[in-house]
């Protein structure tokens, strides 16, 4: 049995909110008496994560772990907020590019899975790899979860890494499961 809270009434658009944009916009829900069970944050162009490069599969900031702060200063506050008024926050990935050298996590990631982290590469994703997979939760998606996002609303866009990303959707949902199902 799925949560209740999946059931009801999700925002999403693809805009670039700030913090108190985002406030804004729940007051806005408020005053007109309208409810509003979950805010999806479409990262690409939204300003919730930082955006450095095109990554491997030229898609300008298609992925991304580590939170802008000049759009969302303090997320666990405001993440703490939303889920203190029964909202419920999830991010829109596209982890093709998985973690990328620019990320805050980026040295512990490439420890993980016994890279050196001074090289400065950037590892492809690699679902069939069962080290870099779990350094790519523990890292990548553990941290923002544990700040209060509610899970994550995953994306394949890259058709050059389907054979390799056709069972994140399947990883994504053990991972999470524990936080839909009651």
């Amino acid at each position: 049995m799925i949560r209740k809270y999946v059931l009801g009434d999700w925002y999403c658009r693809w805009y670039n909110y700030s913090a108190d944009d985002f406030r804004n916009l729940v007051n806005g829900y408020k005053e007109h008496d309208f409810p509003l069970d979950i805010m999806v944050w479409i990262w690409v162009g939204i300003g919730w994560m930082l955006l450095m490069d095109s990554g491997h599969v030229g898609m300008y900031g298609w992925t991304g772990y580590s939170w802008d702060k000049e759009y969302i200063p303090d997320p666990k506050e405001l993440l703490k907020e939303f889920k203190d008024d029964h909202i419920y926050v999830t991010l829109n990935d596209h982890p093709h590019d998985g973690v990328r050298n620019h990320e805050d996590m980026y040295p512990e990631f490439m420890r993980s899975p016994g890279k050196d982290p001074s090289s400065n590469i950037n590892l492809p994703f690699n679902a069939g790899d069962k080290n870099y997979m779990e350094a790519f939760f523990k890292y990548g998606h553990d941290p923002i979860e544990k700040m209060g996002v509610a899970f994550w609303w995953g994306r394949l866009a890259a058709r050059s890494y389907l054979s390799i990303c056709i069972w994140l959707p399947l990883f994504e949902t053990f991972a999470m499961a524990q936080l839909l199902i009651l």
